[in-house]
């Protein structure tokens, strides 16, 4: 499987090993530039197509899990923002809980939740 064969390879460039040796045998400054010689010249282990299709599913799923992690890590920051600000409303006063008129802290507080 040609897709499973090319998703693979891009794995395996992005390792820490392949990319040390490509800034180290790279030319250019400010965009290191890797030649397709240097590339070339590079042995990559190409195991299995069936090999292949495990090592591809396993990061594919890694890489779906992390990006999960850094959403809900994402999702906590805006939580302590937002915790931040409520708090900081409160002690301003202007929270509008001394008015017997207005929408309690707590309500108002469970529909923004309500809307996320």
């Amino acid at each position: 499987n040609d897709i499973n064969t090319a998703k693979y390879i891009n794995y395996y460039f992005n390792l820490p090993m392949f990319i040390q040796y490509a800034v180290e045998n790279s030319s250019g400054i400010n965009l290191p530039r890797v030649s397709e010689k240097t590339i070339s010249k590079y042995k990559i282990s190409l195991p299995t197509i069936e090999e292949q299709q495990e090592i591809v599913n396993i990061l594919d799923k890694l890489l779906a899990k992390y990006n999960k992690i850094k959403n809900l890590e994402q999702q906590l920051e805006k939580i302590e923002l937002l915790k931040k600000a409520i708090l900081a409303k409160a002690f301003r006063g202007e929270l509008g809980t001394n008015n017997p008129d207005e929408e309690s802290a707590e309500n108002l507080l469970k529909e923004i939740l309500a809307e996320k």
